[in-house]
């Protein structure tokens, strides 16, 4: 999928979860039944996200995935969100950000 930007086409990601997410890698069940993905791409968490520049660029990269970023400021996590619907947002102090959150929150 693709959109213009200036002009020129930009390639759209596509929303990351367990199942987009088993494309980039190979899934498996624990003994409690829940799916774990293991990623045969490089993951990225954006902290410090701002509006989402730094994710723009990996997501450019076939070689990366944007799982989820961190972002305390409300108006710029927002504009994250609506520049990347794909990756999950979290809106806090990068003290309380816990990447053991984030893969439980993503299944892995």
């Amino acid at each position: 999928m693709e959109s213009q930007v200036n002009g020129q086409a930009q390639a759209q990601a596509q929303p990351l979860d367990a199942a987009t997410l088993s494309d980039h890698g190979a899934g498996s069940r624990d003994p409690k039944g829940v799916t774990r993905v293991v990623p045969r791409c490089l993951t990225v968490v954006d902290v410090f996200a701002g509006v989402g520049g730094l994710s723009c660029g990996f997501a450019g990269d076939n070689r990366f995935a944007v799982l989820a970023a961190n972002e305390i400021d409300e108006c710029a996590a927002e504009a994250y969100r609506s520049n990347h619907p794909q990756t999950r947002v979290y809106r806090k102090d990068i003290k309380e950000f816990s990447i053991d959150e984030v893969r439980r929150d993503l299944g892995m």
